[in-house]
């Protein structure tokens, strides 16, 4: 399932949950207030929860 992040009309990333949840977690390290928006493949708003290091982020997504 693709994923996709965008920041201000710009996508950034797609992928499934794990590559665009990381990709997330990377701008927000370098701009904590950037405006990302994330869907999913149906075009919903998702949230994910970004805290934490990448293999935190990864261990909260795993099946």
């Amino acid at each position: 399932m693709t994923y996709a992040l965008f920041e201000t009309g710009a996508r950034l990333a797609a992928g499934d949950q794990l590559t665009v949840a990381l990709a997330a977690q990377a701008v927000f390290a370098r701009r904590p207030d950037a405006p990302l928006l994330i869907f999913d493949p149906d075009g919903r708003q998702v949230d994910f929860d970004l805290r934490g290091s990448p293999e935190d982020l990864a261990a909260r997504l795993a099946p």
